[in-house]
């Protein structure tokens, strides 16, 4: 278990010297009071050598395990701590040198933010993901024979160039469909078979080099332990929900200086020749027209994407700033960091993994342009079609399907229809019946934002990691 756990820590370390920044956040404690949904779920407190719990009654009142180090070296870093929670199961940790090492489950609920706030106790409090930068799990499988509930169903396996699947007899006798990626490129990472399982509609993947790439559903029973240790295999979630943070983005923190703005955007009459800086910078500035298109960091963030940036700081009751990393290309640019003239800044991508906008409709009525041509909707088979009169009236092409359950399933619909660059899933106009439009892109760059608050609605566009616009799709869609 020592070799195990040194050969943990180190896989941690490594990730620290290579990520573009540390994921580790000094002074700062994770789902504390501060955040809108309370203190994230406990999942496990490690302590010390004979360390007393009993001093801390939230402890015993919440019913949260507690385990006492077996050696002082064993917890006497924010990095041991990290391990510890990824080896217990937990997505967070919080550190505190003099106390505890407390190890968290992500919210139930995306919305949940901001996921850090300053630690007032102590500024030597330390916290963050417990596997760094991504939701990865280090020498972890998901689903696997290590829990009673056997193995979690598999949706998908990939492989690399030529992959002889037949190696492996398990695969054939489940059934399970299989695929050989075109190019050693495409499936050489743990993000590439994360982002290969998303696009299967997958909810998990589980990656071990050079062998496969394994898309699973979870567990229909919530008592399945989800992921357990298994060298060389890394695995997570499809959709990382770590993606806002209780800091700035490429802000003066670092010796790189500020990250590029893209535009900044201001509450309904914003003042912004009060901030010097974005004139002296020629950064195009907008209001919007109401306070609720600009009222909580996923506002920002979508603003922000529709506006072609990579990254958003939403400081509420100022400014949203949007921002790109052309200038941050060496990797030792710090992105995220405490700005002490704001310490309310929420920051993070203008896309977050898997790219899904959860409470926004993509390419509707909230652009300046109106709705984007609508090219198809699919429905659930059974889903009535004369229902929304708005479908006849324009003309749009009606069709059904077996198998469309998730967004995931709405994307795929769209990667598959011919002009498709946006899409949007609703499950409940018929409730029980999903209900997927497909849509182009905008004629003109000038159109945006790209997505408005709609709660009903989950979108986004046909690929992740840019913005769809004009031209990069056929140039039929931008007649």
């Amino acid at each position: 278990m020592a070799a195990a756990r040194t050969m943990q820590v180190g896989l941690l370390l490594a990730i620290l010297g290579s990520a573009r920044a540390t994921c580790l956040k000094p002074g700062y404690d994770m789902g504390d009071s501060a955040n809108s949904c309370g203190y994230a779920p406990e999942v496990k407190v490690f302590g010390g050598p004979g360390y007393d719990f009993s001093a801390h009654s939230w402890i015993a009142s919440k019913g949260i395990t507690t385990e006492a180090v077996g050696a002082a070296e064993d917890l006497d870093s924010a990095t041991d701590c990290q391990a510890l929670c990824l080896g217990a199961g937990a997505d967070y940790f919080a550190y505190d040198p003099v106390a505890l090492c407390v190890c968290k489950a992500e919210y139930a609920e995306a919305s949940c933010y901001p996921l850090y706030a300053p630690y007032e106790s102590s500024s030597a409090m330390i916290a963050g993901p417990a596997s760094c930068g991504t939701c990865f799990r280090v020498d972890h499988d998901m689903g696997a024979d290590f829990n009673g509930c056997g193995y979690a169903p598999e949706v998908k396996i990939f492989g690399g160039p030529g992959y002889d699947f037949s190696a492996h007899s398990w695969i054939a006798s489940k059934g399970i469909t299989t695929e050989a990626v075109g190019a050693a490129g495409d499936l050489d990472s743990a993000t590439d078979c994360q982002e290969l399982c998303f696009g299967a509609g997958a909810a998990y993947f589980a990656y071990e080099p050079d062998q496969l790439c394994v898309c699973k559903d979870p567990y229909e029973a919530s008592n399945c332990t989800l992921f357990g240790e298994r060298t060389n295999i890394t695995a997570g979630p499809t959709v990382c929900q770590d993606c806002f943070r209780g800091s700035d983005m490429g802000a003066d923190f670092n010796g790189c200086g500020y990250a590029s703005e893209v535009k900044v955007f201001g509450g309904p009459g914003y003042d912004f020749s009060a901030h010097s800086w974005i004139a002296s910078k020629g950064i195009t500035t907008e209001a919007v027209g109401a306070a609720d298109e600009l009222d909580s960091a996923m506002d920002c963030q979508a603003l922000c994407l529709g506006a072609g940036a990579d990254y958003f700081a939403y400081e509420p009751g100022q400014l949203c700033v949007c921002k790109e990393i052309d200038g941050y290309s060496d990797a030792s640019c710090v992105l995220y960091g405490l700005n002490a003239g704001a310490p309310d800044i929420t920051s993070g991508p203008t896309q977050c993994p898997g790219c899904i906008m959860d409470g926004y409709d993509a390419a509707g009525s909230a652009n300046i342009c109106g709705y984007a041509v609508e090219v198809k909707i699919v429905a659930t088979t059974g889903y009535d079609f004369s229902e929304p009169s708005w479908i006849a009236t324009k003309g749009i092409p009606t069709a059904h399907t077996d198998n469309l359950r998730t967004p995931y399933d709405c994307r795929m619909l769209c990667m598959a229809e011919t002009g498709c660059a946006f899409f949007a899933f609703d499950a409940m106009k018929q409730p029980g019946k999903g209900f997927c439009v497909l849509k182009q892109a905008y004629s003109h760059p000038s159109c945006e934002p790209q997505y408005g608050a709609d709660d009903d609605i989950a979108s986004g566009p046909l690929l992740c990691k840019s913005t769809i616009k004009c031209g990069m799709l056929d140039d039929a869609c931008c007649d």
